[in-house]
């Protein structure tokens, strides 16, 4: 992935009714980096790969700043080890409870066979305090499908957004594990080869106590006021994603870092 353009990953923090100011602000510079953690060991998702820690990943070129962006890659050189393709798993040092985070992205992984890319949220324990999926697909996936996962109590009511309803059930019991409630993007260019077609663009979650919304902006069309140092989610139109009435946002989210990974070969646990 080629995170580009400030903010790239911005938190914002709420002081009034619609009015943002920047929290936390990921620069262009290595600096990027000393904001994660880098996860190594078994992937827990049963993925085929390796993940490296920052020394590694740096040493490989896996992460760099290049072009005035900050990149995060794989091995695409090498043939991979019975243990796997090396790739980089991060996840901020921050948590979060609530607030504005905007994603700047100008390249992810093609809509190709046996990739996994995903930029979420997540508590630390799982699923009590919630996970946010922004952006994820898998394979020849051509639509960004965003999915969130809570305990038992949550679910989508189907209005207010305009992204396909694929399912409504947030909780973990009642249906097959680790399925979720997500609504699938309209957008053929939200994902995979479409996006990278047009340049990227930028993705914007919106957490409060009421409402969690997600909104894809195709390069060329962000609205002048997301690279702003005051950015006014109200102003953005109807977003792709929405949880609201139907959940207790503040009981079910909670204390969540910022997660990034690219996985290979997608494996669901049962």
């Amino acid at each position: 992935m080629r995170f580009s353009t400030i903010p790239i990953i911005a938190a914002l923090a709420k002081i009034g009714a619609a009015l943002y100011v920047i929290e936390d602000n990921y620069p262009i510079s290595s600096a990027f980096f000393d904001h994660f953690n880098f996860i190594t060991g078994e992937d827990p998702t049963h993925g085929y790969v390796q993940f490296v820690d920052r020394a590694a990943a740096q040493s490989a070129d896996y992460i760099s700043i290049k072009d005035n962006a900050v990149y995060i890659g794989a091995d695409h050189s090498n043939v991979a080890t019975s243990s796997g393709r090396q790739s980089v798993h991060m996840s901020s040092v921050k948590t979060y409870t609530r607030g504005l985070f905007i994603v700047d992205l100008g390249h992810m992984p093609d809509s190709i066979c046996g990739t996994w890319p995903a930029v979420w949220t997540v508590g630390p324990t799982w699923p009590n305090d919630g996970e946010i999926n922004i952006i994820e697909g898998v394979n020849q996936q051509t639509r960004n499908r965003m999915t969130l996962h809570t305990n038992t109590g949550c679910s989508i009511n189907n209005s207010g957004f305009y992204g396909e309803l694929i399912t409504d059930n947030c909780g973990e019991t009642n249906q097959s594990a680790k399925v979720g409630c997500s609504i699938d993007s309209y957008s053929s260019t939200s994902y995979g080869g479409g996006f990278n077609h047009i340049g990227g663009g930028v993705y914007a979650l919106e957490w409060t106590s009421s409402a969690i919304n997600i909104w894809f902006f195709p390069r060329g069309s962000v609205p002048a006021n997301v690279d702003s140092l005051s950015p006014d989610p109200s102003t953005w139109g109807t977003p792709t994603t929405r949880l609201s009435d139907t959940c207790d946002i503040d009981h079910h989210f909670r204390n969540h870092s910022i997660f990034r990974s690219t996985d290979f070969r997608y494996h669901v646990l049962r």
